[in-house]
C-alpha cells in the first residue's frame, strides 16, 4: 500500500487512543508486557520504511510521515527506561532497513522489498482511483480489474487525507469497488485457483439454438 500504510497507521493509533483515553495522540510508552513497539516508534518505522520504497515521491512522503509522528513526540519510555528521541529514531531506521533489505533463506535468498514494493506505476494507479472514489456514479466492468485491493485501499486513505474530503462517500465507494472486485475474482469460485495472479473471469453468453426450442 505504499506510504498509505504508514500514514494510515498513525491515524489508526490516534483514533484508537482517542476512543480509549480521549487523547488522539501516539503513545510514547512501550510497557514490557506489550509485544508490540510503542506507537511513536511504529510511526518512525513507517516513515523510514517508506523512504526505502522505489517510487519517486518516497523521500517526500517519508518526511511527511516523520513530521506527523514528531507532533506526538514527548518522552519515550520503553520497558520503564527513558530513550532519547535521536536514539529511538536511529533504532527505527536500522530496523526498517533490516526488515526490508535483509535477504532471507526462507524467502529463497530474496529480501522483502524485492518481493513487494511500491513503484511509480502503483502510485499512478492509486492516483487514478482517488478520482473514482470521489464520485457516486455506477461502477462498470472496467472497474473490476487492472489493479489490486491494495491500490484501492491506498487511494481511499490518501484521498481521505485531502482537504474537505467526504469520508463517508470515500469509504462507501471503496467498499463497493472492493465488493465488485471480489465478486469477479476467480480465486473465490466457482473453480478453486491456488495461485490466482492477475487472471480475471470473463463471462460469455451463448444464445440457445432455435432447433432446441419447443413450441
Amino acid at each position: 500500500m505504499g506510504p498509505a500504510a504508514a500514514i494510515g497507521l498513525v491515524g489508526y493509533f490516534r483514533g484508537m487512543n482517542a476512543a480509549f483515553s480521549g487523547r488522539a495522540q501516539l503513545r510514547n510508552e512501550g510497557p514490557a508486557r506489550d509485544p508490540h513497539a510503542s506507537d511513536i516508534l511504529r510511526g518512525y518505522l513507517g516513515a523510514y520504511a517508506t523512504a526505502l520504497l522505489e517510487f519517486d515521491q518516497a523521500g517526500a512522503w517519508a518526511e511527511i510521515i516523520e513530521s506527523e509522528t514528531d507532533k506526538d513526540l514527548s518522552n519515550i519510555k520503553l520497558n520503564g527506561r527513558a530513550i532519547d528521541a535521536n536514539t529511538a529514531k536511529r533504532s527505527a531506521r536500522i530496523v526498517a532497513e533490516s526488515i526490508m533489505k535483509t535477504k532471507l533463506v526462507s524467502l529463497e535468498n530474496y529480501s522483502l522489498d524485492e518481493i513487494q514494493n511500491w513503484r511509480n506505476e502503483d502510485e499512478s494507479v492509486a492516483a487514478h482511483l482517488r478520482t473514482l472514489l470521489q464520485t457516486t456514479g455506477s461502477l462498470t466492468d472496467e472497474h473490476r480489474s487492472g489493479f489490486y485491493a491494495a491500490h484501492v485501499v491506498a487511494a481511499a486513505i490518501t484521498e481521505g487525507l485531502s482537504r474537505e474530503a467526504d469520508l463517508q462517500v470515500i469509504f462507501n465507494r471503496m467498499i463497493s469497488l472492493l465488493k465488485l472486485m471480489h465478486d469477479t475474482n476467480p480465486a473465490w469460485g466457482p473453480l478453486f485457483v491456488q495461485h490466482p495472479g492477475d487472471i480475471s473471469r470473463h463471462l460469455l453468453y451463448h444464445p440457445a439454438s432455435p432447433n432446441l426450442i419447443s413450441i
